[in-house]
């Protein structure tokens, strides 16, 4: 964390060959002491030397805290090594330094290995690539030096180099590293992979889209670790305190000197027992620990105020369309006005939603592409959110949308066809007209996920008391899939203005409010929510970097997980707050009145921090049950 006790080496390293090449010479002091009758003089020189060799990472360390206005607990260390070379206790000083180190290089590795785990995502962007040349001949380079528009070949067996769509081949892709999801994806042309994930079946032929930090996975590694690197509540509290502890350390330690009869034994004990190692560990292990479980399912978190914030959460607010449903729509019925056939309408259709990603644009290609309707090239595309696209096919406008998109460009709604029937009327429409003239409605399908309905009830089994669904579907379709889900409060027809006035009238009500949404057109409502959550976001670097929590999968049953880490999140670091200031008070306590020694008080700092390291690493391994429930092991 940026305000580690422990601003040396990355990983411990340097730090750990110092404490083996000083724990050797305390060894062999012990030793020289026991075992050897003149062994005195020698046991002193290898203290000596422990401590000299002791004393460089330590004096670094303090520097260190000095140089960034920090007040830790190596300032206590030194003082308390000091305190014993004063005493002529050379043996003493040159163990307490020792427990000491080891116990800040236990910190510094589990530190190190929880973001070594977070980065092992990223590491897989150093690739080869096999680029394809105009003439068909491959050609390996490294895959930072690809562009957009590049055509790459993917043998089984091989990492993709970048984020791309599929031209030729089938593959089963395994993206667990992106998603979380354990089984592999088959993919067939026009389907999109990713950079970092693993080819496993099939050659493919890929045309490049996005290349190094651009690509998912690049995203995945700047959100994981700007996540890695914020800093809990907690964690300011305590520095905010952390100038003040010192030097009451200090005045208890003169109080028990005086008391004591100017017993220094006594002074360094409560000296090495008040260093606070384990509260300096307590919050950044346990968020470390819980951005890891949930980096490991495909759930990533900006910064770990968003991870604490997910706990008080009291309403949530589902889009519909890819986040409730599958979002993979398909067109039911065509209804062309009078004079227009059905080939036409949906030649039309396609035209103008070709260069849309939206789900209702990718069905209509996809029927398209099955029917063989001819394609017509369309200028100015615009799309508008929540409203629908326009663009000019030669000296005509074509606008296809919503029925509020129609009445704002003035077209005759008398003109469409009519749905009357309650199935009907529960489809997803489509209108379109051309220059305000009305050409006809395709009606789109969309069934709930799966784990859609089981994910709400979950929600509500932890006491989230209220769930909403806004859409910019009819009302008609709104109801529908309301009254699948079990949810009694929806809004339909609703702009993204609507959804973020939603989102205001429930935080008026004093609920904390996640927004749910598959991040097309859902910007500014993700902003506008306390937690915005985008679904299903690999790929979409514009809901990586807008959500406060992107889950690259669509498992709505990562919802309540969420949750549920969250509060155990919270409940881990106050159960290592509460353990290390007992260990701190109990440990100041023994010392003061002579019953622990400055070596025993350097163990249990040791005991302690190895206790909450252990107690946190509980997170990382927490799991989601069948029926949602998570258990911490």
């Amino acid at each position: 964390m940026e305000d580690s006790p422990v601003p040396a080496g990355k990983n411990g390293k340097w730090e750990l060959t110092l404490a083996c090449l000083a724990g050797t010479l305390l060894v062999n002091a012990m030793l020289s002491a026991v075992f050897f009758k003149d062994g005195g003089a020698v046991s002193a020189i290898a203290s000596a030397m422990a401590v000299l060799v002791l004393s460089v990472p330590i004096f670094k360390i303090v520097i260190e805290d000095f140089k960034f206005g920090r007040t830790h607990m190596n300032e206590l260390v030194l003082i308390a090594v000091l305190a014993g070379v004063s005493r002529g206790d050379l043996l003493t000083a040159g163990l307490i330094a020792f427990f000491m180190l080891i116990g800040l290089v236990i910190e510094t590795r589990s530190a190190s290995g929880a973001r070594k785990s977070l980065e092992e995502v990223a590491g897989m962007t150093r690739l080869k690539a096999r680029l394809i040349s105009e003439n068909g001949e491959e050609k390996t380079l490294d895959a930072t030096s690809l562009s957009p528009g590049d055509l790459i070949r993917i043998r089984p067996g091989e990492a993709v180099p970048a984020d791309g769509r599929i031209v030729s081949g089938e593959s089963a892709i395994q993206e667990a590293n992106i998603t979380g999801e354990s089984l592999p994806v088959d993919k067939s042309p026009d389907m999109d992979v990713f950079a970092g994930t693993m080819n496993l079946s099939g050659a493919i032929d890929v045309r490049v889209s996005r290349t190094g930090a651009d690509t998912t996975i690049g995203k995945v590694k700047e959100l994981i670790l700007a996540a890695e690197q914020s800093r809990p509540r907690f964690v300011r509290m305590m520095d905010d305190y952390a100038r003040l502890y010192t030097p009451m350390v200090l005045m208890f330690a003169f109080f028990t000197w005086a008391l004591a009869g100017h017993e220094m034994s006594r002074v360094v004990a409560v000296l090495v027992a008040a260093c606070p190692m384990a509260l300096v560990l307590s919050a950044p292990t346990a968020a470390v620990a819980a951005l890891s479980a949930a980096a490991r399912l495909g759930i990533l978190i900006r910064s770990i105020e968003n991870l604490e914030s997910v706990a008080t959460v009291s309403a949530f607010v589902f889009d519909k369309t890819g986040t409730l449903t599958s979002g993979e729509l398909e067109v039911a019925e065509l209804a062309p006005c009078k004079g227009i056939s059905s080939a036409e309408l949906l030649g039309m259709a396609a035209s103008v939603e070709k260069d849309s990603n939206h789900p209702v644009a990718k069905a209509i290609m996809r029927l398209a592409r099955r029917a063989g309707v001819k394609v017509l090239p369309v200028s100015g595309l615009k799309e508008m959110p929540g409203r629908g696209v326009i663009a000019t096919l030669g000296d005509s406008i074509l606008i296809a949308g919503n029925l509020k998109w129609m009445k704002e460009n003035n077209v005759d709604l008398s003109d469409f066809p009519s749905f009357d029937d309650e199935a009907r009327s529960a489809m997803s429409m489509l209108f379109l007209a051309k220059n305000s003239t009305a050409l006809g409605i395709l009606a789109l399908e969309d069934k709930p996920r799966n784990d859609a309905s089981s994910a709400v009830r979950d929600l509500r089994s932890l006491s989230i008391s209220s769930i909403s669904i806004v859409t910019g579907d009819r009302n008609s379709v709104a109801l529908k899939i309301s009254r699948d889900l079990g949810i009694a409060e929806f809004h339909g027809e609703c702009s993204p203005a609507d959804k973020v006035e939603s989102i205001s009238n429930l935080k008026e009500e004093k609920h904390r409010t996640a927004f749910v949404g598959d991040g097309v057109n859902d910007a500014p409502a993700l902003a506008a929510s306390d937690i915005g959550i985008a679904m299903g976001a690999a790929g979409s670097g514009l809901a990586i970097e807008t959500a406060s929590i992107a889950l690259m999968n669509n498992r709505l049953d990562n919802l309540p997980f969420l949750i549920l880490l969250s509060r155990a999140y919270k409940r881990i670091m106050l159960q290592n707050f509460v353990l290390g200031a007992a260990f701190i008070l109990v440990g100041v306590a023994a010392g003061a009145m002579g019953k622990l020694g400055a070596v025993q008080a350097a163990l249990l700092q040791l005991a302690s921090a190895i206790a909450i390291i252990m107690n946190s690493a509980r997170l990382v391994r927490m799991e989601k049950r069948p029926t949602n429930e998570a258990k911490l092991k």
